[in-house]
């Protein structure tokens, strides 16, 4: 604003200030108008450039891990079905061995019950009941030692599949924790210029409304910058022709101030000239009368000697 002042009064007292003084006038006033402009749309853009951008990009980081999580849970569910599959299929064939070993001691146990009826002289224990009941003995122990195996190679056949499983899926999920760590790495430096979530939303309504009008395609970063610009110039203008009017309203008072502080400088340089050539004199007439007070005492000083 004082650039602007000073610069209209230079320019009105082109006797007075040389055309350098005007010319440096002029390009400092052009330097700050630019400075300003430049300032004003780097705000400006700022506030419009993609205002909603680390939220959409949370967003779709949140996105990202959810997916993420969701694959490894898939993943996970894989193996916990095959190893479910296994172990219903173990339970089955324990179930089936134990059912074939009940009904194999059931009928020896009904043979052996039958046999205790056929008492002979108070005994029912004879060799045919000590052969079931030996039998039977076997066969519970034959029952219990291949229940025994059958768990354990089962539990064997469960570690080793388990153990595959492990394997198999752990370079799947190496695999997708390497993707999604590349995808993460490019939505954290994704610019979103062509992203209307990012942008503001009455400037993407007011495009969209463009574009029905318009026969060429504008981009909201394209939009953001040209509004910044006028809005930037308007302003700028705006303080130009504020202060250019109220420059010309004060200019005869700021001249006549100037000429008041000229005149009453050349005065004071005048008053203080004088005074430099009074003081000239004076010392001029001092040095005068002592010079002839001296020649005066010498031309006495003479006459004694000869008297």
């Amino acid at each position: 604003a004082v650039a602007i002042v000073w610069h209209r009064y230079v320019s009105t007292q082109a006797g007075i200030y040389p055309t350098a003084t005007r010319i440096a006038s002029f390009a400092f006033r052009i330097g700050l108008l630019l400075l300003s402009l430049l300032s004003s749309l780097l705000f400006l853009a700022n506030q419009l450039d993609r205002p909603q951008l680390e939220a959409v990009r949370q967003t779709d980081l949140a996105q990202l891990k959810a997916d993420k999580n969701r694959e490894i849970e898939d993943l996970n569910q894989r193996i916990q079905q095959q190893l479910d599959a296994l172990q219903k299929r173990q339970q089955t064939q324990e179930s089936q061995l134990a059912g074939d070993y009940a009904r194999r001691i059931d009928r020896l146990e009904q043979q052996l019950h039958a046999e205790m009826s056929n008492v002979v002289k108070g005994q029912f224990k004879g060799p045919r009941y000590r052969e079931l009941e030996r039998r039977l003995n076997r066969l519970q122990q034959e029952q219990e030692t291949e229940l025994q195996k059958q768990a354990n190679q089962h539990e064997q056949t469960f570690v080793a599949l388990q153990d595959m499983l492990d394997r198999k899926f752990a370079k799947k999920r190496e695999q997708l924790e390497k993707k999604y760590q590349q995808a993460y790495n490019t939505l954290l430096h994704k610019r979103y210029d062509n992203d209307e979530r990012v942008h503001a939303s009455y400037i993407v309504s007011f495009l969209s409304v463009a574009r029905a009008i318009i026969p060429f395609q504008i981009e909201p970063m394209q939009f953001v910058f040209a509004f910044s610009l006028m809005i930037s110039l308007l302003m700028e203008l705006g303080i130009l022709v504020a202060f250019d009017n109220l420059t010309v309203v004060l200019l005869p008072a700021l001249q006549n101030q100037h000429h008041q502080d000229l005149e009453t400088e050349i005065l004071r340089t005048q008053v203080a000239a004088k005074t430099r050539q009074e003081d000239i004199r004076h010392s001029s007439a001092l040095d005068r009368i002592i010079a002839a007070a001296e020649r005066t005492s010498e031309n006495a000083a003479s006459v004694s000697k000869e008297i």
